[in-house]
């Protein structure tokens, strides 16, 4: 995301831009938008820590976990885990 927000110059993707990977090439374009166009591009993915830290006591599922689990099912084996955007969750600045 952070590759993305520099290419848009902005942290909220817009209709008609387009989002781009780490070596800048572009990968999805927004083309169309019924939403507020506030979609989370700072906040990275929940973890065991974030709900420890939160209070939980017990395992929680999380995003990260989720997306380990999802990658080692279809055989990849990835390194690391990016940050996410969330084209559901309204994050203001």
């Amino acid at each position: 995301m952070e590759h993305c927000r520099v290419s848009l110059e902005s942290v909220y993707p817009k209709m008609g831009e387009t989002m781009v990977t780490n070596c800048r090439q572009p990968v999805l374009k927004i083309m169309q938008d019924s939403g507020e166009s506030t979609y989370d591009t700072l906040l990275a993915a929940c973890d065991r820590y974030r709900y420890e830290l939160l209070g939980c006591k017990e395992y929680h599922r999380n995003c990260t976990d989720n997306f380990w689990e999802a990658m080692v099912a279809i055989g990849c084996k990835p390194v690391e885990l990016t940050s996410p955007f969330n084209l559901w969750q309204n994050t203001s600045v």
